[in-house]
């Protein structure tokens, strides 16, 4: 099946080995999972009741947020991320 989406050109990136890719995101700067929630953004609900309706009608739904929006010093960064989701 042909996909409507260009085939993402991959040419440009500059993969490294993982023993060479630097990883900076420390244990200590992720927020807790069993923890209340302290991100608030006036677009999460409309997320919200877009996925239960994709639900209530059977469709696809994936949301996707990269591992920065767990840090709270880049809460910023997660709303950026919401905004172009919807």
């Amino acid at each position: 099946m042909k996909s409507k989406f260009p085939i993402f050109d991959r040419s440009g990136l500059a993969i490294k080995p993982l023993a060479e890719r630097i990883h900076d995101l420390r244990l200590e700067s992720l927020l807790a999972l069993d923890g209340p929630a302290a991100f608030e953004h006036p677009d999460l609900p409309v997320v919200g009741s877009r996925i239960r309706r994709a639900r209530e009608h059977g469709a696809a739904c994936v949301l996707m947020m990269g591992a920065t929006c767990c840090a709270p010093e880049s809460a910023g960064t997660s709303s950026i991320s919401l905004r172009r989701a919807i």
